[in-house]
């Protein structure tokens, strides 16, 4: 390198290696230079360590340094808007933040942070729902200011591309996703014994779901085979961002359940949110209706209901309804309700004769002692016989036919079940 007129920093040089005793072996062949083995390093921009060591402490400083910047970003909100700094935010703000990821492993501990931090930095202020805001943050199905993706594109893509442009012999590759299913598999903390680009990528496709079975082969969350000898890059990369879609989508389910559908990650329908934040403002739809909108999706209002749970409001009802004389808290009817009888007390409707002692008899006392609630005020409560002959002209509307017998229909709703039972009573001969 000195002979083609090339020259070392003056000061102190690190070196870094797969092996620490050839980091070793280096430095002390080079007795005249200012170099020494170090531990982690920078190189540009990326996060390197010697030996299996993480460089975590690059991605801390990032984001430490990304927290600083939040101020900013929300002055920028308030002088440009929300849609705007949502631009900067992908282009300034988060890149920035996740730069050089594809050979450190994203911890869940750390992506979490990272997406905190850039939530916070995309809201005016107040908490709410961490995947909505980024999903708000993101603008449309195309762009990403959610650190999610940049933690999951850049080791899976990066692999693919090693794949595709066969950086490494494809020996040496199946060998280091090898060894990294077998390190990762059955652990508890997979994320802290992972090092380097190999288990980066299996820890990361494990994180959406995927399967990976070699080095060239994977089957994603909905069951895609993947060949990275055939597929190019730009396709797995396609494929990533859906399955990042997918995977906020399924967290967004679980505190949701009613946006489940069959095997989850569908979601909500997000686009006509999207249409309407990012229209031209006109005379009925304007920022303060778009900024209302915003807030209202990503959870950073207090409605009624939750100022209720909150013991912050006597009253779950809604105001509007109340001043309208729609809707306020109801006093219990439970006062004006009889009280039940203090002894036992039985009454015959029709008393049976020697007759009808050969017919078929029902009886219920699903609600024989039951407790009072708000709609259990207003049902029969204690116990029930009815008996009756198949002869009798009041079967066919009353009864179903059935190859053993008439029987009657029970209804559903054990409070009113002695009523049909009663009615039977009185019907009989």
């Amino acid at each position: 390198m000195v002979k083609v007129g090339m020259e070392f920093s003056p000061t102190p040089n690190a070196c870094i290696s797969s092996n620490a005793a050839l980091a070793d072996s280096i430095v002390k062949g080079l007795p005249n230079l200012d170099i020494k083995v170090a531990r982690t390093a920078k190189f540009l921009g990326g996060a390197l360590g010697n030996d299996r060591n993480r460089n975590t402490q690059l991605l801390q400083k990032r984001l430490e340094a990304f927290k600083a910047r939040k101020p900013r970003f929300q002055k920028l909100r308030r002088a440009i808007g929300a849609r705007r700094t949502a631009t900067v935010l992908r282009s300034g703000g988060t890149s920035g933040l996740v730069y050089g990821q594809a050979n450190t492993v994203v911890s869940n501990s750390t992506l979490l942070a990272q997406r905190r931090a850039v939530a916070a930095a995309s809201a005016p202020c107040g908490s709410g729902d961490l995947d909505l805001t980024l999903i708000m943050a993101d603008g449309s199905n195309n762009e990403k200011a959610d650190p999610a993706f940049a933690a999951h594109e850049a080791p899976i893509v990066k692999w693919a591309e090693a794949i595709w442009e066969t950086w490494l012999p494809k020996s040496a590759m199946a060998k280091m996703v090898d060894t990294a299913r077998q390190t990762l598999e059955g652990r508890i903390a997979p994320w802290a014994v992972a090092r380097g680009p190999g288990p980066a990528f299996v820890a990361s496709a494990a994180r959406l779901g995927w399967r990976v079975h070699s080095a060239t082969e994977l089957t994603t969350d909905k069951e895609q085979q993947l060949d990275l000898t055939r597929d190019s890059p730009a396709m797995i990369q396609s494929f990533v961002q859906r399955a990042v879609w997918r995977w906020r989508w399924r967290r967004l389910e679980s505190k949701h359940s009613h946006l489940m559908q069959k095997e989850g990650g569908y979601g909500a329908f997000i686009q006509p949110i999207f249409k309407l934040l990012n229209g031209k403002d006109g005379p009925e739809w304007d920022c303060n209706h778009k900024g209302a909108l915003r807030s209202a999706v990503t959870n950073r209002q207090w409605p009624q209901a939750k100022l209720f749970q909150a013991g912050m409001v006597d009253s779950p009802s809604c105001r509007l309804g109340v001043a309208a004389g729609l809707c306020d808290i109801m006093a219990s009817p439970e006062p004006t309700v009889d009280a039940p009888p203090t002894e036992a007390t039985f009454e015959w409707t029709k008393r049976p004769t020697e007759a009808s002692a050969q017919a078929s008899g029902f009886i219920d006392g699903s609600r024989l002692d039951a407790e009072h609630d708000l709609y259990g005020l207003c049902a029969r409560q204690g116990w029930a016989i009815a008996a009756s002959t198949p002869m009798t002209s009041w079967w066919p509307p009353l009864m179903g036919e059935h190859p053993s017998g008439p029987k009657v229909s029970m209804p559903q709703n054990c409070g009113a079940s002695s009523w049909p039972h009663k009615l039977s009573t009185r019907c009989a001969r």
